[in-house]
């Protein structure tokens, strides 16, 4: 797995450890269209230079209609403005939880590239939905 450890400067910077303790709701657009972005969390706007996402978890309420398909991106947003995300479709309600270990944290490192943000999107292929995402995030911010 791609290690961020090389970006990290701990005695120049402070390290800021970060919890959401209150989950970020993800508008679900329909008709196949993604709705809109979703900032859960943006180290820049905390006053810091990089985002370490340790864990995240996902919630999936409401009722799925028979044949809906809800596709969430979950999107990092790197300090040159580029962006790398991965996409998960589900049918049915729960909860997903997302460690550093798990193969959805490869689509969101890039060795190279300094991750400032995590931003959510999320689309159903029905023309109207009662599906609800949720997402609390916990990490690093340096």
């Amino acid at each position: 797995m791609p290690s961020d450890v090389k970006k990290w400067d701990v005695f120049r910077r402070p390290i800021r450890p970060f919890w959401l303790g209150t989950s970020v709701s993800i508008p679900v657009g329909v008709n196949n269209t993604f709705g809109p972005r979703t900032t859960v969390i943006d180290a820049r706007a905390w006053g810091y230079r990089q985002l370490m996402a340790e864990h995240f978890y996902e919630s999936r309420g409401g009722t799925f209609a028979s044949g809906e398909t809800v596709t969430v991106r979950h999107i990092i947003v790197y300090d040159d403005g580029s962006e790398d995300y991965y996409d998960r479709s589900f049918t049915t309600t729960g909860a997903t939880d997302y460690t550093i270990t798990a193969p959805e944290f490869w689509y969101l490192r890039n060795s190279t590239k300094i991750p400032v943000a995590f931003v959510a999107q999320a689309k159903s292929n029905m023309s109207s939905t009662s599906v609800t995402i949720a997402i609390v995030m916990k990490g690093w911010m340096w």
